[in-house]
């Protein structure tokens, strides 16, 4: 097993047994017997640690995903199989790391459905239109997450984000192209 790969499973195993911020690059490199500077050859910090744990772990489940729906539960299995990984990122300063891979990789997601869907959009307006329905999608989904009333409303998130509701917004966000 290559040395990041390593790290991944130390972090995901330490957070079994300790509080995130008992987490350290050096209990790390302990653990899997490597030195301090070995951390950070392969990882700035914590943060980029937890950011290559996510995007290796769902970026290629998420490539291949069509619908909203789809997307979410990728996201939402994930989560369930790794629940201890994210009520530690939610308790933590690391939540801004879910939140953005949550946000680039959606917006990446969100601009392949409107190339498909809305062919003749600018490139600059997808790109608008990504970004919010990205930070939409993000924000909604981190509220449900944090808020256990609204826990089980995550299966119905991609209702926010229909075509006709993305239609709307369309519609609404043409009076700024």
């Amino acid at each position: 097993m290559k040395t990041e790969e390593l790290y991944k499973e130390a972090f995901k195993q330490a957070l079994l047994k300790d509080k995130l911020d008992e987490i350290s690059p050096l209990s790390l490199s302990n653990i899997i017997h490597k030195t301090k500077q070995s951390f950070y050859y392969h990882f700035r910090d914590l943060n980029d640690l937890l950011a290559c744990i996510l995007i290796d772990d769902l970026k290629k489940e998420l490539d291949d995903k069509v619908s909203v729906k789809a997307f979410i539960n990728v996201i939402e299995n994930y989560r369930k199989a790794n629940e201890q990984l994210f009520k530690a990122i939610l308790d933590s300063a690391l939540v801004v790391e879910l939140e953005q891979f949550i946000i680039s990789s959606s917006s990446y997601f969100f601009t392949k459905i409107l190339q498909s869907s809305y062919p003749n959009l600018k490139i600059e307006e997808r790109l608008i239109l990504a970004k919010y329905l990205s930070g939409a999608l993000s924000s909604v989904y981190l509220l449900c997450l944090r808020d256990t009333r609204l826990t089980k409303k995550i299966e119905a998130i991609h209702l926010l984000f229909t075509k006709e509701k993305i239609d709307e917004i369309l519609y609404t966000l043409s009076y700024l192209f």
